[in-house]
């Protein structure tokens, strides 16, 4: 039942904490598991290079500029079937190079730097690196290694701030709140 009382008391008040997510991650988390055209990737590339630790952003750049891919079909034999169908079987070989004669090696994974909250923490969170053909066009991307994972201990951690409390060098920014519960979701009522 509600209070009419002016007065304080026990779970009368309470705060909460809305994270917003960072311009940084919001581009990563929304290009995740995108396929883009080269000119696309490398404008993307172009725009977030400062996020990214491994390999070197510039090679990753040249990278999307000068890819090439290129797949080539070996078939092995036929088998003609009983209903006088014919059953090829082939091999399918796709070769990948990048750089002005091929010579830049084609980085399997990611690695990005990435602050998940605003005022939080940077995280090194892994990508994998994606190349498709389709229809003579090549297509770039990657694929966040469980995003999920890093927002939980971005979470984690500025919930033990809170408690724990936060320094800056030897400046103390927050005591933090002791023992003071915290819950974690929504309340009812």
């Amino acid at each position: 039942p509600a209070s009419t009382s002016d007065t304080a008391g026990w779970q009368k008040h309470r705060v909460s904490l809305d994270l917003e997510k960072t311009k940084a991650w919001l581009a990563w988390e929304k290009a995740d598991g995108h396929l883009f055209a080269q000119d696309e990737f490398a404008d993307f590339l172009d725009d977030r290079w400062s996020d990214v630790l491994e390999p070197d952003a510039g090679v990753l750049i040249d990278i999307a500029t000068t890819f090439h891919a290129k797949t080539n079909v070996e078939f092995n034999g036929g088998v003609r079937l009983d209903s006088g169908d014919v059953k090829l079987t082939f091999e399918e070989k796709t070769t990948a190079k990048a750089g002005q004669k091929g010579d830049i090696e084609i980085p399997k994974k990611i690695k990005l730097g990435l602050k998940p909250y605003v005022g939080g923490p940077t995280y090194a969170i892994w990508a994998h690196f994606r190349y498709r053909l389709r229809g003579g066009q090549v297509l770039l991307g990657f694929k966040l290694e469980r995003p999920e994972n890093t927002l939980e201990a971005a979470f984690a951690d500025i919930v033990t701030d809170i408690r724990e409390g936060r320094k800056n060098g030897d400046e103390v920014v927050h005591e933090g709140i002791g023992e003071i519960p915290i819950f974690a979701g929504k309340p009812s009522a």
